[in-house]
């Protein structure tokens, strides 16, 4: 699945008009801390964030890793059954970006048209 990012929540690591790669949740793919997902609750737009810590209920924190993103408190916790998908790539301008578990340690890759 392919989803274009919206807003600054997500800076430095997405930019808005990026597009991401979804894997999608199922059998192949579970949550975990430190994932890029793309969340969808009920009533509300789908979001991308990072999944915080889990707890014992086997929910997780979310986060973005702006500055512009709201405080965790207010994101709330989210269930495994919300997360749509985690994010594996981003595609910006002419270059692929592997997204990583881990903040900061992407890499990056060139595509030729």
């Amino acid at each position: 699945m392919l989803v274009r990012v919206r807003g600054r929540s997500m800076l430095p690591t997405l930019r808005e008009g990026d597009y991401i790669l979804l894997r999608r949740r199922g059998r192949w793919f579970s949550p975990g801390e430190g994932d890029i997902v793309c969340v969808h609750r009920c009533g509300e737009p789908m979001m991308v964030k990072r999944l915080g810590r889990r707890a014992g209920d086997g929910t997780y924190a979310l986060s973005g890793d702006g500055a512009a993103s709201q405080p965790s408190v207010d994101l709330g916790r989210v269930s495994p059954e919300e997360v749509v998908g985690r994010a594996v790539a981003c595609l910006s301008g002419g270059s692929i970006r592997l997204l990583r578990r881990r903040p900061g340690r992407a890499s990056r890759c060139r595509f030729t048209r």
